[in-house]
């Protein structure tokens, strides 16, 4: 089967390709297989059914080839750790990817009986809202119901009357820092047409977030806008391979551990110069050369949620950053970037520097989204041990009878782990708390001692001040004194000056004798 997601090398091609060329004989025997299932043997129909439908016709594999490929159809690689850790903890996978499609198949025709979707609201037919990188709002906990047939439920928030161009082949710049989260390049919208969002890395807005893309799904006639989310797992999105971990289902870049992301280097550029939390797990790339950007309509892919797709869907979520929506903005802003001015080949295919976030790291993990998580960890495990479901022959039977204390000692050390994460969180809130608290004092230490200081200054500079006072005081003083010392010897001078003038006119007036 052509695929395009990015997995380990595993032995599934070849089991895939046996099923598909089996002889008559063995088709033959599957169905009289499911026949006797029919005819009732209990739990046992389940199973038969599920083996009738995963082996179909010659004709079926053939049109199933001919088509596009189905990203979310290839097989999980067990033994990544980052697929294990990024896809939602669901139940019945398999089935849920066989289940009713939201989009039409691919046909030549792209009529409006195809569609299965809802009508979206009227107010939102000519939003252009994934410019600015909306998205849709996932339901309550409350009205999500686990047994139900899994289904894409999310609505589109902005339309196009075409279907966006192919997605650009492009080089990955090296990861910033610690904790960053890659958001692929994607063709956005305006009412003048199909311009390139640079792909570009960004801080992750809380601890274990994780980015689904956007993607365009056929809808009614014309192509709708599934905007993009943060998230504790990985959504649907459409099956596009945009590249660079994220090959059509799930992100096979890294994982988030203990408060950390691990980068796989295999995938990701990263300088472990400056980031040691990395890890390498070799993945292989099936090319089909498919760049298909869309998912539904004439030519566009065919990929279905999965049901960890959906579940991921249905959990805590918030939209793009403000600096992810000022990054669509400059992009829609660049009239370079519009597909009918660089005929789909943009000059800035990648942003070399990350977008900067009013915060510098992530913020703890949302109690609600630790809560939603070990409620679907709790379910998941509970669905699997159900007996109902395990039990398809006696001997079966009495294999989960005896492996029942141990499955709930599992499910109780996990529930007792979930309680101490919990724990754990709340006490580094705490102890966040409690630094937020001394260093407000230390602040208010720091005022103190810098009020102290002013206030000596002030005072040496009034000190100062009054002993210049003084200074020019005494300056004075002393001038005024030699002044007058200055004045009382002019005095003696000129009397002295004047003394010897008197004595001849006293001579003058004796008389002759």
């Amino acid at each position: 089967m052509a695929r395009h997601k990015r997995f380990c090398i595993v032995e599934s091609g070849k089991h895939d390709m046996e099923k598909t060329h089996m002889s008559k004989t063995e088709k033959d025997l599957r169905q009289t297989a499911s026949r006797a299932c029919l005819m009732g043997l209990g739990l046992a129909l389940v199973f038969g059914a599920a083996g009738c439908k995963s082996n179909p016709s010659t004709d079926q594999t053939a049109q199933t080839t001919a088509t596009t490929p189905d990203a979310s159809q290839a097989t999980a690689d067990t033994s990544d750790p980052a697929a294990q850790a990024n896809l939602a903890p669901a139940v019945n996978t398999a089935q849920a990817t066989s289940s009713s499609p939201s989009y039409p198949s691919t046909s030549s025709s792209a009529s409006s009986t195809q569609e299965t979707a809802p009508p979206p609201p009227a107010d939102e037919t000519a939003s252009s809202s994934a410019s600015t990188g909306s998205y849709a709002t996932a339901p309550s906990e409350d009205a999500y119901d686990y047994e139900a047939p899994q289904t894409d439920v999310a609505q589109p928030v902005a339309y196009a009357p075409e279907p966006p161009p192919a997605l650009p082949v492009y080089e990955q710049p090296p990861c910033p820092g610690d904790n960053y989260m890659w958001t692929p390049g994607y063709w956005g919208y305006a009412p003048t047409g199909y311009y390139w969002v640079p792909g570009v890395w960004v801080m992750a807005p809380y601890l274990g977030a994780l980015w689904t893309p956007g993607y365009w799904g056929f809808y009614q006639g014309r192509y709708g806008w599934h905007g993009g989310y943060w998230g504790p797992h990985i959504g649907f999105y459409g099956g596009v391979n945009y590249g660079h971990g994220y090959g059509g289902m799930g992100y096979e870049g890294g994982y988030w551990h203990n408060n950390n992301f691990l980068y796989n280097r295999s995938v990701t550029q990263v300088n472990t110069t400056i980031i040691r939390n990395t890890y390498v797990h070799n993945v292989t790339i099936i090319n089909n050369n498919s760049r298909v950007s869309y998912n539904g309509g004439n030519g566009g892919l065919q990929a279905r949620p999965s049901a960890a797709e959906n579940m991921a869907f249905r959990e805590q979520h918030m939209g793009p950053v403000a600096a992810q929506t000022n990054h669509v903005q400059q992009a829609a802003a660049n009239r370079q970037n519009f597909a009918s001015v660089n005929h789909g080949r943009p000059a800035m295919l990648a942003s070399a520097q990350p977008l900067a976030t009013n915060y510098r790291t992530p913020a703890a993990t949302p109690v609600a989204v630790q809560r939603q998580v070990s409620q679907e960890q709790a379910r998941r495990a509970a669905v699997v041990n159900r007996p109902a479901e395990n039990r398809a022959v006696a001997p079966a039977a009495r294999t989960n009878e005896a492996a029942r204390p141990a499955q709930q000692q599992l499910q109780q050390r996990e529930q007792q782990q979930a309680q101490q994460r919990e724990q754990q969180q709340q006490r580094q809130q705490q102890q966040t708390q409690q630094r937020e608290q001394q260093q407000q004092r230390q602040q208010q230490q720091a005022q103190q001692r810098e009020q102290q200081q002013q206030r000596q200054e002030q005072q040496t500079q009034q000190r100062e001040q009054q002993q210049r006072q003084q200074q020019q005081a005494q300056q004075r003083e002393q001038q005024q004194q030699h002044q007058a010392q200055q004045r009382e010897q002019q005095q003696r001078e000129q009397q002295q000056r004047q003394r010897p003038e008197e004595h001849p006119q006293a001579d003058d007036h004796r008389p002759n004798r």
